[in-house]
């Protein structure tokens, strides 16, 4: 290294340690005389000179090292050095740049210079930790002044993924003092199957932050859901979801899954046992919309509140469900509208009532138990009626078999819905109604 702003070594009284600064300073900025204005020119120090030499010499080496050990901008004694010196600090960027050490959704970055505070317009490149994002509420603290909320650039929350493990990608403070993903959701890579795979929820004892293992599980099915949806290429292979516990959060499926083949099949929601209940108040147990399919096995549902359905279908969607106990619902324990499909495939158990059992409404709307078997524990009531077909819609429930008894109308089929029996009585205690074109076979 070449010194280009000290004296030469060879000049005497040239000291290789900085002396100690004696000057005093007050608040107001002082400035140099020359020697001709009359009153004779300020004394120069080697104190004040040896500050001007320490900050051109810190300018000048801020770029640090290449890789290979060299100097970025040459001690060369070149008239340029200090304009190359800005400018590779500009191009380098390592001002406004950090490597993320913190976890998937919680962001730890350190730049140097560190952040004094979070000012809008101030954007930081962050190099990823390896995982990415698993929620839709991550956040980040840079140069330890707090976490911020992550962004899409638009303002909407992020979506499990849009930070992608190892990834590259730029935050820009928002007026809120939020930080901006401040480029289109990079792609992120799937994980791509290789052979039938099982992941673990556990209402109790997991977080969503694990990894799904059976000894790390997440807590929430709509957290496994977005995992899945969003992260993962089923490539020709299953899902199977083991859930644990109590759920009474909320759940939306909403589009179909990456790399299924199998239907309803591709993905399974199963209860370690039948203790697995789900009861959610003021909303469905289960939705789906949008071409989502999954099923369900081995568990209980139950939903209150306003319109709560236990098992809701619809736009598209497909629920396959076995092996399912329904506690009270407040308007359906199975509902299908606006074009979804809800098909029973093995045994069920009801054991309190609600409007209605079944319920397909609108266009397109249908439901299937035909051949299933269905048992009545206790004396449950349907106060609308056992099954509900409104609209160009339609059930199916030839071969149903029932065992126990429940109270209520047996169906309502009316504006050109469709029912077939083949034959088949539905529970109820009171006979079934058509109006409007509907229709029962």
């Amino acid at each position: 290294m070449s010194d280009p702003f000290g004296p030469s070594q060879s000049v005497a009284n040239a000291v290789t340690t900085r002396p100690a600064d004696t000057r005093t300073f007050g608040a107001a900025d002082t400035f140099l005389q020359d020697c001709v204005s009359g009153a004779g020119g300020t004394p120069i120090t080697a104190a004040m000179m040896n500050e001007w030499i320490a900050n051109l010499r810190a300018l000048l080496r801020g770029n640090g090292n290449l890789v290979s050990g060299s100097p970025v901008v040459a001690e060369s004694h070149a008239d340029a050095m200090l304009l190359n010196a800005v400018l590779q600090l500009i191009q380098r960027g390592q001002a406004g740049a950090a490597v993320d050490v913190g976890s998937a959704d919680a962001l730890v970055c350190n730049p140097t210079p560190a952040w004094l505070e979070y000012k809008p317009f101030m954007t930081l490149w962050v190099a990823k930790g390896a995982n990415p994002n698993a929620t839709q509420t991550p956040a980040i603290n840079v140069s330890a002044l707090g976490y911020k909320s992550i962004l899409r650039a638009d303002g909407s929350p992020i979506q499990p993924g849009d930070l992608p493990g190892s990834g590259i990608f730029p935050l820009t403070v928002d007026a809120n003092l939020n930080l901006r993903l401040g480029v289109l959701p990079p792609t992120q890579s799937r994980i791509r199957l290789t052979a039938n795979t099982t992941f673990y929820v556990n209402a109790s004892t997991g977080l969503d932050t694990n990894n799904g293992s059976a000894s790390a599980p997440w807590q929430t099915r709509q957290h496994a859901w977005n995992f899945i949806s969003g992260l993962v290429d089923l490539n020709g292979y299953n899902v199977k979801v083991v859930l644990t516990g109590t759920f009474e959060d909320s759940f939306l499926a909403s589009c179909p899954l990456a790399g299924a083949a199998n239907g309803v099949g591709a993905l399974l929601f199963k209860g370690s046992s039948l203790s697995t209940s789900i009861a959610v108040s003021g909303q469905n147990a289960w939705t789906a919309q949008g071409g989502a399919q999954f099923s369900l096995d081995t568990m209980t549902i139950s939903a209150s509140g306003v319109n709560a359905i236990g098992i809701a279908s619809g736009e598209g969607a497909i629920i396959g469900y076995s092996n399912i106990t329904f506690g009270a619902c407040t308007l359906a324990h199975v509902d299908a509208a606006s074009g979804g499909f809800a098909q029973q495939t093995g045994p069920v158990t009801v054991t309190a009532g609600a409007q209605y059992h079944l319920a397909s409404v609108g266009a397109g709307s249908n439901i299937n138990v035909s051949g299933q078997s269905l048992t009545f524990s206790g004396t449950p009531a349907f106060s609308g009626a056992f099954a509900l077909i409104q609209g160009p819609s339609a059930i199916t429930a030839n071969a149903l078999t029932t065992s126990g008894s429940a109270t209520g109308t047996e169906y309502e089929v009316n504006f050109n819905g469709y029912l077939y029996l083949n034959g088949q009585t539905l529970p109820g205690n009171a006979s079934g109604t058509t109006s409007n074109g509907g229709a029962v076979q």
